[in-house]
């Protein structure tokens, strides 16, 4: 399916939907960033802050460690039309996509 496919069966108009991530499951295995078709997502690090505020107890800190810190963001939110497909890739049932 190509991109432009992909966004036909997007019915929904961008920026009316909130992407969250749950940092406690993410393990930043890059499928909701290959699936998207708006180029929500990103993948990176998370910074000391970010770790030290976001992920709580002691399994999700030593699973996020593991994992080199990485993750997904969804720098570009805004472009979100709530295709769902990051949902449906996401090994680690981490993303929730919600109506603002």
């Amino acid at each position: 399916m190509t991109a432009s496919s992909a966004l036909d069966q997007c019915e929904q108009i961008a920026g009316k939907w909130r992407v969250l991530i749950d940092r406690n499951r993410c393990e930043g295995k890059e499928k909701c960033a290959q699936v998207c078709p708006e180029g929500v997502f990103s993948i990176r690090r998370l910074t000391d802050d970010e770790f030290n505020t976001h992920v709580k107890g002691f399994l999700p800190r030593l699973k996020v460690r593991a994992h080199g810190r990485r993750q997904a963001f969804a720098d570009n939110e805004q472009d979100c039309r709530n295709c769902l497909r990051c949902v449906a890739a996401c090994p680690e049932d981490a993303i929730q996509v919600v109506p603002r």
